[in-house]
């Protein structure tokens, strides 16, 4: 269960390029007559690196969407539009929305703020020098073949470990003593390996690692989570 950081506000912004090109993609899938895009009503059912929506009511043609800056501060934008503003939007001639804008979130009945060490720095240990979208991977997060340590057992090709100590080092998630980590790379490779799409992986993974022995707190929400798992 996810709480909202205070201090969202709601701001007319021009329409960014990222975003303008997932609409227009939105708009070749309502054209095409896709159930993602025209039947099935869903919140993220549509994605992009930059961000996913979906159709939320059918019967009046409107969809919901929320926007992943590339900013140092992230956090997330959201904004309805109507099926005839996506068209508007894919031909340009909607060139401003206005979204609402929200701080990152923190687990329900958590602080207000995360602790330190912020989303930016957790994908730039991840991206590596020049991180953001389209940088270099620092580590190699998923690997086709496994390789072997000294000790001849397979190292973690997947990721997992990796995650999980990078998670664990920009606080983003609070381990207590008796926490089995071998347990919790073994869950968390399952997870990284099924073919999900970002958002859903986040979900999984969020709702999975706050049920395990030994987790104590998760502060980072599933739109961040989402993020990070699309970087690599």
């Amino acid at each position: 269960m996810m709480r909202e950081m205070a201090g969202s506000r709601t701001e007319t912004i021009p329409l960014p390029a990222d975003l303008r090109t997932f609409l227009a993609e939105v708009w070749a899938a309502i054209q095409a007559g896709d159930d993602e895009a025209t039947r099935v009503e869903s919140d993220d059912l549509l994605q992009a690196e930059c961000g996913y929506g979906g159709l939320v009511d059918a019967a009046a043609g409107r969809y919901t969407f929320t926007y992943l800056p590339d900013t140092p501060e992230g956090g997330r934008w959201t904004f309805e539009l109507l099926a005839e503003d996506v068209r508007r939007a894919a031909e340009g001639q909607l060139v401003d929305v206005t979204v609402e804008k929200h701080p990152d979130a923190v687990p329900g009945g958590g602080p207000t703020a995360a602790p330190a060490g912020g989303l930016a720095d957790l994908l730039a240990s991840l991206l590596g020098p020049g991180g953001g979208r389209g940088g270099r991977a620092a580590l190699d997060l998923d690997g086709d073949e496994d390789d072997e340590d000294a000790d001849g057992e397979p190292e973690d090709s997947e990721g997992a470990g990796a995650l999980l100590a990078l998670l664990e080092e920009h606080h983003h998630i609070e381990l207590g003593p008796e926490v089995d980590r071998d347990a919790l790379v073994l869950g968390i490779r399952a997870i990284l390996a099924t073919e999900d799409r970002p958002r859903a992986k986040a979900q999984s993974l969020a709702d999975w690692l706050i049920e395990q022995p030994g987790v104590e707190e998760l502060y980072i929400g599933d739109e961040d989570l989402s993020r990070i798992l699309a970087a690599w």
